[in-house]
């Protein structure tokens, strides 16, 4: 399978975060296939349609994991994973900060993954984990440097999700969302199975040891039914060999499917609160010795009414089985630049959670 590329109300509550929207899917268009060189890896990948970050385009960012440092041996990894219409460089700022206090720079090294967000999370952590265990076995063959394989996740948003995909056992519940027909008895091409066994089947990861949940939609989120997620959906645009791959296999697996969209699903239509694979992704279990730990945005109301980050509810970012959880005034966007959420991201690489402040919510 190939890569995806990534109104009486209306009126008033909808069109001002329409047109910003639309003023930001022009940014995008114009800046985020910029050079050629970014262009023919997008297309490498099978990507078509609007893609690349959103601030401070940088056209030949590299996908996948990165890091301005190099491999620090000694140091424990903290990765850092950006949520839908967003990129690496959203984290600049937070790492700069951490990185100014000593005991964290002597003790971590900070990389990123940048990924297109088109396409769903489900690939987006298959692809992940593939390339962590990949780089980490790289990097250190013989085991020889124990800290490398104490990671940290920090997911801000989607990539929250991302993340919480490195730490839960799958079992059959994704696959069973879809069919109760086991992958093998498909009528898929061998690469196709495989390729879906890495989305809908795995393992905790053994290497990650704490998960740090920030903004993040465990539930989905109220604003992909809204008009402008809508609209959204018609800028992610697929391949016409992949278009062509799904509908063959809709047609051969018909009978079998509990839950089969008419069309190639998004990253969007996978954070719809209703989405069958984001309710079974929310009741996974995660592995007990992995620390998890949630920062929650509050202060802002949902079109719905609901309290949270605007984007996100509470209700949707909680979860339970947390070691820390803080909520912090902020909208979704900005949340992870909030100076409370990297205080509290020195709390728990310092292993400092005692001193963390009780939290309140509105």
């Amino acid at each position: 399978m190939t890569r995806p590329s990534t109104i009486s109300g209306f009126w008033r509550r909808d069109l001002r975060l329409l047109l910003r929207g639309l003023g930001l899917m022009v940014v995008v268009l114009s800046t985020g296939c910029a050079s050629l060189q970014h262009t023919r890896e997008l297309t490498r990948r099978g990507w078509e349609g609007f893609a690349g970050p959103l601030q401070n385009p940088d056209a030949t960012a590299p996908l996948g994991l990165t890091t301005d440092r190099g491999y620090e041996p000694g140091k424990i990894p903290v990765i850092m994973i950006h949520g839908l219409l967003s990129d690496a460089m959203t984290w600049n700022e937070p790492i700069r900060a951490l990185r100014e206090d000593e005991a964290i720079n002597s003790r971590y090294q900070f990389w990123t993954y940048r990924y297109l967000t088109g396409e769903t999370y489900l690939k987006t952590a298959a692809d992940f984990r593939a390339e962590l265990i990949m780089t980490l076995e790289g990097l250190d063959p013989q085991r020889q440097d124990p800290l490398l394989h104490q990671v940290v996740l920090v997911g801000h948003s989607m990539g929250g999700l991302i993340a919480k995909l490195q730490v839960a056992a799958s079992g059959d519940d994704l696959w069973q969302t879809i069919t109760a027909v086991p992958l093998d008895q498909t009528t898929l091409a061998p690469a196709d199975r495989e390729q879906l066994a890495g989305m809908f089947y795995f393992a905790p990861q053994i290497r990650v040891q704490q998960a740090v949940f920030i903004a993040t939609p465990h539930r989905g989120s109220e604003w992909t039914q809204r008009p402008l997620a809508r609209l959204g959906r018609r800028f992610i645009e697929f391949p016409q060999e992949m278009k062509e791959e799904y509908d063959r296999w809709l047609v051969e697996n018909q009978a079998i499917l509990k839950h089969a969209p008419a069309k190639i699903p998004t990253s969007i239509d996978h954070l719809d609160p209703d989405n069958p694979i984001l309710l079974a992704t929310a009741r996974l279990p995660v592995a007990p010795q992995v620390k998890l730990h949630s920062i929650i945005g509050q202060g802002h109301r949902l079109p719905d009414g609901s309290p949270g980050d605007g984007v996100v509810s509470i209700a949707s970012a909680q979860i339970p089985g947390v070691a820390s959880e803080l909520f912090v005034e902020g909208s979704h966007s900005g949340l992870h630049h909030q100076p409370e959420t990297i205080a509290q991201l020195k709390r728990i690489l310092l292993q400092d959670d005692s001193q963390a402040p009780d939290a309140t919510q509105d």
